[in-house]
């Protein structure tokens, strides 16, 4: 789970104007001009969804970009026929969705972690959780064991390793970027794999009884 800031970014903050060959935040957009975005309006544009008109004109009392009862939606403005838009908005609405998610998720997690394991991310300063990558890490290994050897190794032989990367010892985009490498590796091992694709299961089952009546 990424870490998240304490205050959730405003819906304005996935709004972007095209500017030369790239674009800047509407906010920031209509202040380098001066604009209010209060008394700025906004409307829908035909076929071309997330896409908004944005206009200004000091006679014209636009309704502003945000709802007053809504702040996590857009408000729309009664334009006039013959006014023409100073800018085009973007709203990238899948990716505010997507972060609003990840904040609520992240903050429900902080408000129901384990005491001692929030601590030990608390002391080592770095802003993640360091349990969890250790054994995301840890299993990945294993996973890769299992799909180009056959076993499973449950004392590991990087024990160190893994005990440095619980202590924090590892900026956070350091581990998921071996994440997600090693994700690639396991999946290519399985592929590749010579394990069948099911258990013989009347051998585990045979396995299980033999277990029960032995003990």
């Amino acid at each position: 789970m990424n870490p998240q800031p304490e205050e959730r970014l405003t819906m304005l903050s996935f709004c972007h104007v095209p500017e030369g060959q790239g674009s800047l935040p509407v906010l920031e957009w209509l202040a380098l001009r001066g604009l209010d975005p209060t008394r700025s309006g906004i409307t829908g544009v035909q076929h071309a969804a997330g896409i908004f008109a944005i206009y200004h004109d000091p006679g014209t009392a636009y309704r502003g970009l945000v709802s007053p009862k809504d702040p996590d939606a857009l408000v729309f403005s009664s334009v006039p026929v013959e006014a023409e838009p100073i800018g085009w908005m973007h709203f990238n609405q899948d990716a505010f969705r997507a972060h609003c998610k990840a904040h609520r998720e992240y903050w429900e997690w902080v408000s129901q972690r384990n005491e001692e394991r929030y601590t030990t991310n608390v002391e080592h300063g770095r802003g993640y959780d360091s349990k969890n990558l250790m054994h995301t890490l840890r299993l990945l290994d294993m996973a890769g064991e299992i799909a180009r050897e056959g076993v499973l190794r449950i004392r590991r032989p990087n024990r160190d390793h893994l005990l440095r990367i619980r202590a924090g010892e590892f900026g956070y985009e350091e581990l998921v970027t071996q994440a997600e490498e090693q994700l690639v590796e396991v999946t290519r091992a399985f592929e590749e794999s010579s394990l069948p694709d099911h258990p013989d299961r009347k051998r585990v089952n045979r396995l299980l009884v033999e277990i029960r009546e032995s003990f």
